[in-house]
């Protein structure tokens, strides 16, 4: 089963020592301090990269058993991405008894299980609130065949495009929900219409309307020819 205790106290101990380093406000849901930051990580950070290291072999692990094609991981979400099977993935990626101790550790049911497909595979997306599913040593999205982790931007794009879903930006980069970016046609349609009208934009509202639109979602979501 997937852990998350020891890794969500380590990465915000990090989040709170970086944040201080470069000057910012560090939001905390406690009332700890940045010395108490140091200790938890002298004490629990290498328990958490071995326990980001767990979730990462059993995600992959099960990811290989249905047959899915690529893997991410970041510290709030999990996601497979194959031809099929997404369903069971979700299944046994969180099953019910899991999800419920799950669900008391977060002490709200704000945690999302689900499925969505493409006209050419499916996504299963497992996202929750608190940044407890990996440390950054593990972070990132993974061929599911042989366990290599992608480091092309222009390949994770070009794969996601390929199952038919836009790439969401980010570290790491993640699949696209649809209802945030749109179908490949609509981005295909979407990114025709933007070319047929850039030259308008600022003498004509419709062709102005049509770049914004384009430019709102790719600010956020990346496919090719819009990277």
């Amino acid at each position: 089963m997937l852990k998350y205790e020891t890794i969500h106290t380590v990465n915000a101990a990090r989040r709170h020592m970086m944040d201080s380093r470069r000057g910012r406000y560090s939001w905390r849901s406690d009332d700890g301090t940045l010395d108490q930051d140091r200790l938890n990580l002298f004490t629990f950070e290498q328990a958490a990269i071995d326990d980001s290291l767990h979730n990462f072999e059993w995600s992959l692990a099960v990811a290989r058993e249905h047959d899915q094609r690529w893997l991410v991981l970041s510290p709030m979400t999990i996601q497979t991405l194959g031809w099929a099977g997404t369903n069971q993935v979700a299944a046994d990626i969180a099953p019910r008894s899991w999800i419920q101790e799950f669900r008391r550790w977060l002490d709200s049911e704000h945690q999302n299980v689900r499925t969505e497909s493409s006209d050419r595979a499916e996504v299963m997306h497992f996202h929750t609130w608190r940044r407890c599913f990996t440390t950054k040593e593990h972070q990132g999205v993974y061929e599911v065949a042989t366990g290599r982790r992608l480091t092309s931007r222009e390949e994770i794009i070009t794969s996601f495009w390929d199952m038919g879903f836009a790439t969401w930006r980010g570290r790491p980069y993640s699949v696209a929900k649809q209802c945030w970016s749109g179908n490949r046609t609509e981005l295909e349609d979407l990114t025709d219409l933007y070319h047929q009208h850039y030259a308008r934009h600022r003498t004509s509202d419709m062709a102005k309307k049509m770049v914004s639109a384009f430019r709102s979602i790719n600010r956020y979501a990346a496919w090719p020819g819009a990277w």
